[in-house]
This record gives structure tokens, sequence and C-alpha cells, in this order.
């Protein structure tokens, strides 16, 4: 029905300098490669009985090096792909799809680690269509091999999933109803560790409105899962319900119940908690709401109970100049009490976000520095300190941060287990204040704002083996925003008991669009953090830039450029990467003709590459 796809040559001659300590190493290299990408599209019969839709990459490479301190040598490196997928009955509710993808690529993360993976995965998806009882099931097999050629780091990965859903709705008020089975098996190969895990949820979702106008609505999961595997054995009932009501007068009652009891190999924790809030809005102006939470939670070593108890507020009002006055407060108590003996506590998969820039700590004190061990989502990949997180003491506590260029991605979550040593029966009172007052004028072209965070502690109760982190936080800072360009500064001063810091930021962020001709953007963010106990300056500065300039309606220049810079407790990161290309079309065939330079500076290696590449590809 279809074939389209490209072929292609390229040549390309780079030089790179690479310094590790006293040992220098100069290389040239002149690389040749060619390629075929072929798609076509089929159907056998007809279209209605099956549709084929085969995709096929193959691009050989030979390199050419020249070195200075080592033998000369000459590598081959290949790359190809394999996809196919196949439909039976597409436009029947009875309906067959499977694929098959095969890829062997080598590819860079973030342009720090190098990498060779291949990969292999299979799979089918069956849906039935009806008004009874829809339902689908999907099975995928994933293999993948991967090596990162400079750590010499291997890590294998098999994984299979199993999925079947069932969904139905009852009434006529627009209600939903989700059954899901999900059964996930997971093999890892990974430096020192071998980890097996296998993993049996089955999970109800309910979306309830109760009338037409959609002011009582219930919200309901309840799940059942089994996990068994090397370092993880748990198993797990979850209820989560959510309530929304809405009454007379512009106001909104909202309540959840949230019941966990979770069995880690013989220790079992359960928890209850049950949150309540009651939010009223007044013209256009003023928001209001008060809220209260209770969390129970109990195990064999220790029993803790938490209440929370507040209120916020909003008030906006138009000033002039086309200007807003945005003004927020808000306060809650917490009141903590545990129950314990001076015990082992040992933490299970504590959830953390780590983001490039931003100070996460883990949430205990006094932890067995040697028991910590962090994860991803599923147990299997168990990451390395030094090579994929970092760990930082701060107080009684650690900071947790990545490490650009390893396993764990920016803005990635990862499950942290440890022990820390539990000390004992306390309680204590916080009380927590937020405010925020911000002024926009000249519809939002410019802002400034403030904010104030004060975090204490009153009616201490055997307190003097815990660490209570005590904080006043001012935060300031400027904006100016007009059409395609926005940039601000803000400084913040964290007075904390744990991990007291001054930082200041500036950003900005532009991106215009010049006649359909030229399109030019620029993004930078600089974070300087100086901390406070050990005068310790943390440093994270990113910078983008791209021009493009079309100079014909098939041809165009494009100019890019990067800067990285990463200081965390003296792991320097310093990349940039600057390029130019130039694309043009003659007689359907496509030219390339470009230039690199890349400059890198990190764990006590310095790398310099300078290259120029021309590619001529034919599209069809």
């Amino acid at each position: 029905m279809d074939v389209s796809g490209e072929a292609f040559i390229k040549g390309q001659n780079r030089n790179q300098n690479i310094f590790r300590g006293t040992f220098k190493e100069f290389q040239k290299s002149t690389v040749y490669s060619g390629g075929i990408l072929l798609n076509t599209k089929s159907y056998v019969w007809a279209p209605q009985f099956l549709m084929l839709d085969i995709t096929g990459e193959y691009n050989p490479e030979l390199n050419k090096d020249i070195y200075i301190v080592i033998p000369d040598r000459s590598e081959v490196r290949t790359m190809n792909r394999f996809d196919m997928r196949a439909t039976f009955f597409s436009s029947k509710p009875v309906n067959l799809s499977v694929f098959l993808n095969l890829n062997n690529v080598y590819q860079n993360r973030e342009n720090l680690a190098n990498i060779r993976s291949n990969s292999k995965s299979w799979g089918g998806f069956f849906n039935y269509s009806n008004k009874i009882l829809p339902h689908n099931i999907s099975f995928t097999n994933t293999k993948w091999n991967q090596q990162e050629i400079q750590s010499n780091r291997n890590y294998y990965f098999d994984q299979t999933i199993f999925l079947a859903n069932t969904s139905r709705s009852f009434t006529k008020y627009e209600d939903k109803h989700d059954l899901n089975y999900t059964h996930n098996e997971y093999l890892s190969k990974q430096w020192q560790f071998n980890t097996v895990n296998n993993f049996n949820e089955i999970r109800l979702n309910d979306d309830i409105y109760f009338d037409f106008k959609k002011n009582y609505h219930l919200q309901s999961l309840v799940s059942r899962d089994i996990q068994k595997g090397t370092y993880l054995n748990q198993k797990r009932i979850r209820v989560f319900e959510n309530l929304f009501i809405k009454l007379p007068e512009n106001l909104n009652l909202l309540g959840n119940y949230n019941f966990n009891n979770v069995l880690y190999d013989t220790v079992r924790t359960v928890q209850n908690n049950i949150t309540g809030s009651l939010k009223h809005k007044l013209y256009q102006s003023l928001y209001t709401g008060i809220f209260y939470e209770y969390n129970n939670v109990k195990s064999a070593y220790f029993k803790e109970i938490r209440t929370k108890a507040g209120f916020d507020l909003r008030y906006v009002k138009k000033i002039p100049w086309q200007g807003y006055l945005n003004i927020t407060y808000n306060f809650f108590r917490q009141h903590n009490s545990t129950i314990a003996e001076d015990v082992i506590l040992q933490i299970i998969r504590e959830e953390h976000v780590l983001t490039d820039g931003t100070i996460i700590l883990l949430d205990k004190a006094y932890i067995n520095f040697s028991t910590i061990t962090v994860s991803d989502n599923t147990g299997t990949i168990i990451y390395q300190q030094g090579l994929d997180y970092l760990l930082i003491a701060r107080n009684n506590y650690y900071e947790i941060q990545r490490v650009p260029g390893g396993l764990i991605s920016n803005n990635s979550t990862v499950y942290v287990s440890y022990t820390a040593n539990q000390p004992g029966t306390y309680k204590y009172d916080m009380n927590y204040h937020a405010a925020n007052a911000s002024i926009t004028l000249w519809k939002n072209l410019f802002e400034i704002y403030y904010r104030l965070v004060k975090q204490d502690y009153i009616h201490l109760n055997k307190t003097d083996y815990i660490t209570l982190n005590y904080i006043t936080q001012n935060i300031v800072g400027t904006k100016l925003q007009y059409d395609f360009a926005s940039g601000g500064f803000e400084y913040d001063y964290y007075n904390s008991s744990v991990v007291p810091y001054k930082m200041f930021r500036y950003y900005v962020d532009f991106q215009r669009n010049f006649n359909n001709r030229v399109n030019a953007s620029l993004s930078a963010n600089l974070r300087d953090y100086k901390m406070l106990d050990d005068s310790v300056r943390n440093k994270f500065y990113d910078v983008n830039s791209k021009v493009t300039y079309r100079i014909r309606s098939l041809t165009s220049v494009g100019i890019s450029g990067s800067y990285i810079k990463q200081q965390i407790n003296e792991t320097d990161l310093n990349l940039i990467l600057a390029g130019a290309e130039i694309t043009t079309v003659y007689r359907k065939l496509y030219f390339t003709l470009g230039i690199d330079f890349y400059h890198r500076k990190y764990l006590n290696e310095e790398f310099r590459l300078k290259g120029i590449y021309l590619q001529i590809s034919r599209k069809f």
C-alpha cells in the first residue's frame, strides 16, 4: 500500500584530546558511514483482515582512528533496527495486534556517558469492544543489554508484563468502573547485583457522580498487590476514597480516607489517614478554607499518631496600572506522638524525586550510612553511589543528589531503603506559617514578590535525641515577562537547623520567530548556593540557545550552544556543547554540512572534541 524511506552517506573528521591527570591522549578520527531506512505498509487478503507495518534500518560505520599514546586501530560499529506490527480485524469489535522490535544502537546519556545497547521486545494486544463488558489483554516481553563504554558497567534487564482490563458504567450519571490485573516479572543483572522481582496486582477504580450537576462526586481505589524478589518481599492492601460535595453559598466540602496494610518480610505496618477540608469563595477575590488531618501508623516496633489542623486564605485585588495584588497565608499546627523502644528502625522504599538544583533530605535522622540502598520503582535496578547518586551529610540527616550522566535521569523518582536509630518515645507540636505577597503590573509585565516560611516547635517531650528542623525562610524576587521573553531574579535565605543556605537564582527564557525566517531561543537558569554550616558553594548553571535561519524555502542554517556547570560537594561538572549546520535540498537530494565542538571537565577528566561532517541523503 505504501513504501517510504531514506538512504544516506556521511563522512566525518574529528580531533579529540583527553587529559587524565598527567596522562594525555590525542586522537584523530575519520568516520565513513551510510545507511538505509525503509518503511512499508501492506495488507494480506484485505485491509480489514490483516495489516502489516514493517520498518527496517541499517547503518554501518567504519572508523579510522590514529592515536599518539596507544596503538593505531580501526573499529566497525553498526546500528540496526527492525520493527514489525501485524493487526488483525482492525475495524472490527474484536481485533488482535502482535509486534516485534529489534534494536542495536550506540547512544549518549546527557552528553556524558557513551552507551551501547541491544534490545528485543515482542508481544501482542487483544481488544474486545462491546456494550456489556468491553475488555483488553496485552502481553510484552523486553530484553535489554546495555554497556557503559567508559566505566565498562554492564546491565541486563528482562521484563515480562501481562495486563488485563475491563470497564463498565452502570448509571446515567457518567460513572465509570475499571478492573485491572497486572503481572510483572523482572530479572536484572548489574555489576555485583543480580535481582529478581515478581509483581502481581489487582485494582478496582471507581469514578461515580450522584447527580446530573456533578455536585456529588466519589473517587475510589481498592487494590491488592504481592511482590516477591531478591531485595523486596511485600504484600499490600490499599484503599483510597475521595469525596467531593458542592454545598450552597459557594462552599465545597472535600474528604478522603487512605488505608495501607503492608507486610514487609515479617514486619507488618498499618496506616490509616483521614483528611477533610471546607473551602469558601467570596465574590472573585477572597478564598478561605479550613482543614484537618489524622494519620495513624502502627508496626511491631512503633506507633505514630500525627494530627494536623489549620486554615488558609487567598486575597486577590485589582489595582491601578493594570495590576493585581495577591496575598496568601497558610497556617497549621501539627501534633506528633511516637511510642517506641530504642530500636533500629527499618525504612523500606522511601520515595523521593531528584531534581537538579534542589536540596532533597532523607526523611529520618541518625541513618546508618552503610545500610542505604537506592533503587528504581521495580526494585530491580540498584543504583551505585558515586556513579548514579551522591550522599552528603547534613547535621544528623543525609542529602541525596543524582549524578549527571548516571542511570538516574533528572526529575525522576527513586526509592531509598535504610535503617535508622529510633530515638524511642517522644512528643512535640509543630507550628507552620507560610505567607506570600506579590504585585503584578501592566498585564503581568512586571512582578515583585516576597515569601516567608517559618517552622518551629512547642510542647517538647523527650525530644533530646531527635533532630527538629527549625526553619525561617525569606524569599524575595522579581520577574519581567513580555510576549516572547521572560526573566527574573530570586534571593532565598533559608535559615535552618539542619541545612541552612543562601541561594541566588537568575533565569531567562526567550523564544521568538521573526517573519517565519529566523527562529531564536535562549533559556538560562543559574542557582548559586552557599551552605552556611560549612561555607561550601554548590552551583547549578545551565544555558541553552539555538538560532535557525531559513535562507530559502529548502535551505536553512542552524547554530546551537549549551553550557552546563554543576558543583556539588567537590564533584564538578563543566560541559560546553556548540555546533552549526547548514541543510539544503537539490533535486531530491538532502545535503547537510556541520561542525561540532564538545568540551567536558568531569571527575578529574578533561575531554575536548572538534569535528566536521557532511551527509547526503535521498528520501523517497
